[in-house]
């Protein structure tokens, strides 16, 4: 049964609990109250964006009744309380999505029963407490959605042991410490990693270039499942495909369609305390699409390999540390639309290509010593840069200099030491009449064998050449 966008308001009436009923969607209407008892047979649920409120413990009593349920949805409604640690009598669900509501408490343990779980969402909720290690159990997944939330602790290094294949994992918007655990490196399948607004410190692993499917510029494999297929009636696919995941960017939120996921691309890190230098590594997802990096203290320069790319349509740097000048590899960036290099320590010259001259001045502001259009400052004689590129460079010089003056030293030297080797070779032989004969004998040897070895072989080519003839 299909009613949803109808605008229909008021309660939902009993009908919900009749045993035939397999099927329900009554999502985009305006429906108030608690949610109500459902089919014991019912395996497809979604109410989402009405305006259902109350205690979210109600779902329990449906849960124990019924299992059959694969797809649950009760996101964009008004329900509360602590998520129920009933979960245990939902083993049948394959989608969960208790999005946008005002849920609190910890995640319960119960969790860990949801085996065949492939999309767990619980964004936009006040859920707060570390992630429990039953978690780990729900190795099928491919969609966890934790956004803005009150989640603290370390991020488990199983996530990427046990999630592995996981497509989709937002943590955005949370409290979550410590480091970046380089496990979640073991996460072939993700395309989409957002753990923007967090306290996350120490430097981003080198190990992201390992995201193999974010490597390749080829489509999501088709063997990576799609939690918006798994329902191939019409209704439930119109249905589910409406599902969304929040994406921030700009000082914007945005509202994805899942359905596009397999071709959004993304890595965001931003509003952390991330250090160090951007891991050269990175550049090997060629794949990517947008890469958020702004508002951390990341030092070094920016990677010259950055060029590679292509498909790069959104990349914010700024309100980093960040020196040296702005590559001319940049260019090669031909799909970039949004390019954000504000607040960092950047120096020299704007490379005067139209892709990079073409965006904003205000891309580029607070560089003090950047120059160029499409800023105002012009580039003065002798261009400022960074100390600390400038002593890199002038010891690269240094080491490409000493190499070139070591080369002729090099050979020189090794011909000098192989005519003398030749001259005292020779003297000995001259001076020593037993060692000149012994050489002489030698010599005599190996041309014998020269000489019978290429008979041999002369006599197998005319007996072969004889056979061919006749």
């Amino acid at each position: 049964m299909n009613l949803s966008n109808n605008m229909l308001t008021g309660t939902i009436p009993d009908f919900l609990s009749k045993p035939d009923l397999s099927v329900l969607d009554m999502s985009d209407n305006d429906f108030i109250g608690l949610i109500p008892q459902i089919s014991p047979n019912l395996v497809f649920l979604t109410l989402a964006r009405n305006s259902f409120s109350g205690p979210i413990t109600s779902i329990c009593k449906s849960l124990v009744a019924n299992n059959h349920l694969n797809f649950l949805d009760l996101s964009y409604n008004i329900l509360s309380g602590p998520l129920p640690d009933c979960l245990e009598y939902g083993e049948s669900l394959i989608v969960l999505n208790l999005a946008k509501n005002n849920l609190s408490g910890g995640i319960p343990p119960s969790i860990g029963h949801l085996i065949h779980l492939k999309s767990l969402r619980l964004d936009m909720n006040y859920s707060f407490g570390e992630l429990p290690s039953s978690l780990k159990r729900l190795t099928n997944l491919f969609v966890v959605d934790l956004g803005e939330n009150m989640l603290s602790g370390k991020i488990p290094p199983w996530i990427g042991e046990s999630f592995v294949n996981l497509m989709i994992l937002r943590l955005h918007f949370n409290n979550f410490s410590g480091r970046i655990p380089s496990l979640l490196c073991q996460l072939k399948h993700l395309i989409f990693l957002d753990l923007g607004r967090n306290h996350l410190s120490g430097a981003i692993p080198k190990c992201v270039g390992n995201f193999l499917t974010m490597a390749s510029i080829e489509a999501v494999p088709s063997y990576v499942y799609d939690p918006y297929t798994v329902y191939r009636k019409d209704l439930l696919q119109t249905s589910v495909r409406r599902d969304r995941v929040r994406l921030d960017w700009k000082g914007r939120s945005f509202l994805y369609p899942l359905v596009f996921y397999p071709y959004l691309v993304v890595i965001d890190l931003s509003m952390n305390q991330l250090s160090g230098e951007i891991p050269v590594e990175l550049t090997r997802l060629v794949g990517l699409m947008i890469l958020n990096l702004s508002h951390n203290n990341l030092t070094g320069a920016i990677p010259s390999m950055i060029g590679a790319l292509k498909d790069l349509e959104a990349l914010d740097l700024s309100g980093n540390k960040l020196s040296c000048s702005i590559p001319p590899e940049m260019a090669d960036l031909t799909s970039l639309s949004y390019l954000n290099m504000s607040y960092n320590n950047l120096s020299g010259k704007i490379p005067s290509t139209t892709l990079i001259r073409g965006f904003d001045p205000s891309s580029f502001m607070k560089n003090e010593k950047l120059c160029g259009h499409p800023l105002k400052k012009a580039c003065s004689e002798p261009l400022y840069e960074d100390p600390q590129c400038s002593i890199k460079n002038q010891q690269n010089m240094e080491r490409e200099d000493q190499d070139h003056d070591e080369l002729p030293s090099f050979y020189i030297s090794m011909g000098i030491g192989f005519i003398t080797a030749i001259w005292v070779y020779w003297t000995v032989l001259l001076l020593n009449e037993s060692w000149r004969e012994a050489y002489l004998k030698l010599l005599d040897k190996v041309v014998e064998q020269i000489l019978v070895m290429a008979a041999v072989s002369g006599a197998r080519v005319r007996t072969k050449l004889e056979k061919l003839v006749s």
